[in-house]
């Protein structure tokens, strides 16, 4: 499975997101990165096609942080965008590293230079299982001891109630 969707805003920049598809899968999970060799030529000739210095923000939650990552750094290894122009966010994301790994290697220098922030919930297990691609990692506690299960946590609604209850600012 294999779920995006692109926005532009009234500048021009664009936001490529990425979300999650609903197989059981972990970090570096064939089904994430053949879900993203799959399209990676469409993604690459959507965005080549886009104007020269063309902000491009990608996002993903969960499995679609890992498809994000994939394609942040593929974007920038193939030269179609400048690290200054890119930017990476994921939330609860899968680690891309894995991945990248173990599809023909991973240069984290590729990516030193990406505006990249990787936000995850206390009690979500998979955003904590390998390295994130490039960038810093913020831990989005909700200030409670209340245990929340694996999937109460990794959800985007447990995240956007952070945010809205002003616990998180991003």
């Amino acid at each position: 499975g294999f779920s995006a969707a692109a926005y532009q805003d009234a500048q021009g920049a664009v936001v490529l997101s990425f979300a999650q598809f609903f197989q059981i899968a972990g970090p570096g999970d064939p089904n994430s990165w053949n879900s993203w060799a799959g399209q990676r030529a469409g993604i690459r000739a959507f965005v080549d096609a886009l104007p020269a210095g063309t902000a491009v923000q990608i996002v993903g939650h969960a499995q679609g942080g890992a498809l994000a990552s994939y394609a942040a750094y593929d974007l920038i290894q193939t030269g179609i965008v400048a690290a200054e122009d890119l930017s990476l966010t994921t939330f609860n994301g899968a680690r891309g590293v894995p991945g990248l790994q173990a599809s023909g290697g991973y240069d984290p220098s590729v990516v030193a230079e990406v505006d990249a922030r990787h936000y995850r919930t206390t009690y979500d297990i998979i955003s904590q299982t390998a390295p994130q691609v490039g960038g810093e990692s913020f831990l989005l506690d909700p200030g409670t001891s209340a245990q929340q299960d694996f999937l109460t946590a990794g959800r985007l609604n447990t995240i956007q109630q952070l945010i809205d209850g002003g616990t998180v600012s991003l």
